[in-house]
């Protein structure tokens, strides 16, 4: 009778076995050739092991690996398709180069797309936590043009190449501040962000051409581009701004 006891034993033995193997913190993959690699309990790994990337396992969320960033709902695609760099001066921000309007002029209205220089938010929640920023500005025009061009913070798109600036689809609206907040500046004006009305509005940028050679000077060019606001939900749109030469102008009636 012990003779025949033995197999049931090996069986238990060997179950016992297996179930170690499979227990504990989670499941041998070898379905990599000539190596095997743990894996946390339900697959773990995006596909592998029959799991599922995102699931929730033992109560636990597992989160997606390498999940792209969602995109803005507006995104400047601004193209320079000329034969110099495109530079845009950026220490008062980008709401000295690119704004919005819809209609036609001149009944256009405008609406600001980035804040105006030395301005925050009504809500504190800018740099600093300040509402009202002071900010130093020379009162004579002379001063203000060399203090402009002095300027250091720039974008440059090179020659052929492209710059994307994301945008939140919402437009800046002004208001005065609170007076507790205003100090000594009692014209301190904040903004907030709110929804864009619905409709298509042009958009407008502009930035310095580099001049092409010596003795030539560089110029500020500026394009248009379109977009239907607001923009749906979860979705993102593309704003192409293509900043390209001018074709060369031809020559008149008496002109060779």
């Amino acid at each position: 009778m012990t003779f025949l006891r033995v197999p049931r034993i090996y069986g238990i033995i060997a179950a016992l076995a297996i179930g170690g193997g499979c227990g504990g913190g989670g499941k041998k993959d070898t379905s990599e050739p000539g190596g095997s690699h743990e894996t946390a309990p339900g697959g773990g790994e995006g596909g592998e092991g029959g799991g599922t990337p995102g699931a929730i396992d033992a109560g636990v969320a597992l989160a997606e690996p390498d999940a792209a960033p969602p995109r803005a709902p507006v995104i400047f695609v601004i193209k320079n398709d000329g034969k110099t760099d495109l530079t845009f001066a950026l220490d008062k921000g980008w709401g000295g180069s690119i704004f919005a309007y819809s209609g036609k002029p001149p009944k256009a209205k405008t609406v600001l797309v980035f804040p105006r220089y030395c301005t925050a938010a009504c809500d504190g929640s800018g740099e600093g936590g300040l509402v009202c920023p002071t900010c130093k500005e020379a009162d004579d025009p002379k001063e203000r043009q060399k203090e402009e061009k002095a300027e250091t913070v720039r974008q440059v798109v090179s020659a052929g190449g492209t710059f994307e600036l994301e945008w939140d689809g919402q437009v800046l609206g002004y208001e005065k501040a609170a007076k507790e907040v205003r100090g000594k500046n009692k014209k301190c004006e904040c903004w907030k962000k709110q929804p864009a009305e619905a409709a298509e509005y042009t958009v407008r940028a502009c930035a310095l051409r580099t001049a092409v050679g010596t003795g030539q000077t560089s110029k500020m060019e500026c394009v248009e581009g379109t977009v239907t606001l607001p923009v749906a939900e979860g979705t993102s749109t593309d704003v192409v701004l293509t900043f390209a030469d001018k074709p060369p102008v031809k020559p008149g009636k008496g002109h060779k």
